[in-house]
C-alpha cells in the first residue's frame, strides 16, 4: 500500500487506473470481499499476496518498498503508454438506482477490429482494520477501488465482458449495463465505475486496449 500511495504521486498516474481486488484466500472476512473479486482473483491465480498486475495479460508487477516499487512499476507502465495511442476511445454516463446502477457507454474504434467491453464497480473508503503490518491510520485501512461487482459476462476464465462486435474506423458502438448491488453494507455514494475495452490478443485471449473510469451519476 505504501509502494502505491508513492507511485500516485508520479506522471504515470495519469496512465492507469487502480483496482484492488479483496478476493484471495486472506479475503473472506474482508469487508471489501466480493464474489466478482474472487472470480477476478481465479482469473490472475497469483502465487502469492500481495500481487500487481497489469492488464489482462501483462506482467506481474514489483511489490518491493519504496523507491523499488516505484520504479519498477513505473517502467511497466511506461512501456504499455509508450506509443500514447488507444486503439479505442471510450464515453460513458453512470447513474445509480435503489438496486443497480446503470452504465451506458460508447466505443468509437481508431482500429477496425473486434472489441470487448467490461465494467467494473468499484467503491472507496472501505473500511478494513485487521491488515497485516498496519500502521497508518488512513490508507492501510481505508481501502480505495475495491471491485464490488462486473457489468456483463464473466468467468474465473474468462474477464472480457461482452463483444462488441467488429467496429469500424471512426464509428461507434453503444452499449450498457445494469450492474446489481448486492450487499446493504456497500456505499453506493462512495462508488466509481472502470469501463474496460479489449481487443483481440490470440484467437482466444483479449488484452486491454483502452479503459475509463467515471463516478456515480457522472
Amino acid at each position: 500500500m505504501d509502494g502505491l500511495e508513492l507511485l500516485a504521486q508520479t506522471d504515470c498516474r495519469e496512465h492507469y487506473h487502480e483496482v484492488t481486488c479483496h478476493g484471495g484466500g486472506y479475503a473472506y472476512n474482508d469487508n471489501a470481499y466480493s464474489t466478482a473479486a474472487s472470480y477476478v482473483n481465479a482469473f490472475y491465480s497469483p502465487s502469492g499476496y500481495p500481487n500487481v498486475r497489469f492488464n489482462f495479460h501483462g506482467k506481474a508487477g514489483d511489490i518491493s518498498a519504496g523507491g523499488t516499487f516505484v520504479s519498477n512499476n513505473s517502467n511497466i507502465i511506461k512501456d504499455y503508454t509508450k506509443n500514447n495511442s488507444a486503439a479505442a476511445g471510450i464515453a460513458a454516463q453512470v447513474k445509480a438506482g435503489s438496486s443497480s446502477v446503470k452504465v451506458d457507454l460508447s466505443v468509437m474504434a481508431a482500429i477496425e477490429q473486434e472489441y470487448k467491453v467490461t465494467a467494473w464497480l468499484l467503491e472507496n473508503d472501505v473500511y478494513n482494520p485487521n491488515q497485516s503490518g498496519a500502521t497508518n491510520s488512513t490508507y492501510h485501512i481505508y481501502h480505495d477501488h475495491c471491485l464490488r461487482n462486473i457489468g456483463g459476462a464473466y468467468s474465473a476464465n474468462d474477464i472480457y465482458g461482452d463483444s462488441l462486435g467488429v467496429i469500424k474506423v471512426g464509428k461507434s458502438k453503444d452499449y450498457s449495463f445494469d450492474i446489481p448491488i448486492t450487499s446493504s453494507s456497500w456505499n453506493v455514494d462512495n462508488m466509481e465505475v472502470l469501463i474496460i475495452v479489449s481487443a483481440p490478443l490470440t484467437a482466444t485471449k483479449y488484452e486491454v486496449v483502452n479503459t475509463a473510469l467515471c463516478p456515480i451519476n457522472g
